[in-house]
């Protein structure tokens, strides 16, 4: 649930816009059920969201496949996908998680363990995704992962396994209407991660602006790219700035280099705070800071993007 101070950082709205679209829903019989107070914090309802969302023309038409991808660890996917999923199934939208990783880190925040089916189950003994598919909050389901996913691999490769990479995901998914599906994937580009990759709207690469090697970041877009010129797709390819300083006085420099690459440079900066290594361990990232409002404005940003796709 989202207090009207967040409302504001996501929809872009002042004080007064906030406080008129309050009174909107004040003046119904059942305002209770719109807008909320828990001491001094005031709260629009998930259908409130969903109203605005409307008004504001940010619904999703089709089901948004984002695969967040590097080849590189530790470069903030699995927080980058779990702050997103938190933040559009609280917006309101329909939100499922795709955790592809073997070393299960987005299953176990989410769930608190490992999943007992996975991926490697749909694939290997033909189950339909919904019998692997968990609940973890309200919007937000999760199709978990375990150690089973690193044998994945090998059943893509047998030659009895014929798929298309382009609509592997896809075919998956397929009448499970949710408004966005979101790939936690291994760094890696194996073939379960170009599958996911070449199946996805959109690809999310997640760049430390402290630690990020140029080779790294231009060998994701020539895999996108790639995918693009030899499947006849149409990925688009975000760069996102993670472990963001603007102490540094090298920041703006390193940020320039990556607005020559073939890609689009997201407008948010996400910040090395002490919040995201927290959340790492626990997967919950507090809904208060700077850390957690740059988080809804690459939310706003990824809805934006997702219009009209």
């Amino acid at each position: 649930m989202l207090n009207r101070s967040n409302v504001g950082v996501f929809f872009n709205k002042t004080k007064g816009q906030l406080e008129a679209l309050a009174g909107q829903f004040r003046e119904r019989e059942d305002a209770e059920s719109y807008i909320f107070q828990k001491g001094s914090a005031k709260f629009f309802s998930n259908q409130a969201l969903i109203e605005i969302l409307e008004q504001e023309n940010l619904r999703i038409e089709e089901t948004q496949i984002i695969t967040v991808a590097n080849q590189k660890g530790g470069v903030g996917k699995t927080s980058t996908v779990l702050s997103q999923a938190r933040n559009l199934s609280d917006i309101g939208f329909k939100v499922l998680v795709i955790d592809t990783d073997a070393q299960s880190n987005t299953t176990r925040s989410l769930l608190g363990k490992k999943g007992e089916r996975s991926l490697f189950n749909v694939l290997d003994e033909g189950l339909d995704i919904k019998e692997i598919i968990l609940n973890a909050r309200e919007n937000l389901d999760i199709a978990p992962a375990n150690s089973d996913c690193s044998r994945i691999d090998l059943i893509l490769s047998d030659s009895t396994f014929t798929y298309n990479p382009a609509t592997l995901i896809r075919e998956i998914i397929d009448e499970l209407h949710y408004d966005f599906v979101l790939i936690d994937t291994n760094p890696s580009f194996s073939s379960l991660n170009i599958a996911c990759i070449a199946s996805s709207d959109r690809v999310i690469c997640p760049v430390p602006l402290a630690e990020w090697e140029i080779d790294g970041v231009e060998q994701v877009a020539k895999v996108v790219h790639g995918i693009n010129k030899r499947l006849k797709t149409s990925i688009n390819l975000d760069f996102l700035v993670t472990k963001f300083s603007k102490n540094e006085t090298t920041a703006y420099e390193e940020i320039s280099k990556l607005k020559d690459l073939d890609g689009n440079l997201l407008n948010t900066l996400i910040p090395d705070a002490s919040a995201f290594r927290k959340a790492q361990k626990t997967g919950i990232l507090e809904s208060r800071g700077k850390a957690y409002k740059e988080t809804l404005k690459l939310t706003r940003e990824i809805v934006q993007n997702s219009i009209g796709q």
